[in-house]
């Protein structure tokens, strides 16, 4: 049996990226609220709440699922979304891990190289 006195190698970047995943994309990290503040003074849950009823009132006066889908309704919202969300991401406003913040080189080798393939 093998004992480590270190963690493997890459195991400590894994670690790391797992927590600027959390802290940056979840959105959690940019609210220092507490508990009690979040739940009875309105905080991101409920306003995240009262963003999704309001949507989903849009798509029922289209008539529905079904009928949103056929009008081409919810393809437009979903490529309106795609497109705010990379210039964001492009701009520097929201933060991606290991694309537009904490990347290393050989991560930004990895990503130029899947760039290239996809396009």
């Amino acid at each position: 049996m093998k004992y480590w006195l270190f963690p493997p190698r890459g195991r400590p970047r894994f670690a790391l990226r797992t927590q600027q995943v959390i802290a940056y994309e979840t959105g959690r990290g940019e609210h220092r609220r507490s508990a009690w503040r979040i739940v009875f003074r309105g905080g991101p849950d409920q306003r995240l709440e009262r963003e999704a009823l309001d949507y989903f009132k849009r798509i029922d006066a289209q008539g529905g699922v079904i009928a949103a889908l056929e009008n081409g309704y919810l393809q437009g919202e979903i490529a309106a979304a795609s497109y705010a969300f990379q210039q964001a991401v492009e701009q520097g406003e929201r933060i991606v891990v290991g694309v537009n913040r904490f990347a290393t080189a050989n991560e930004n080798a990895n990503s130029n190289a899947r760039n290239r393939s996809v396009s």
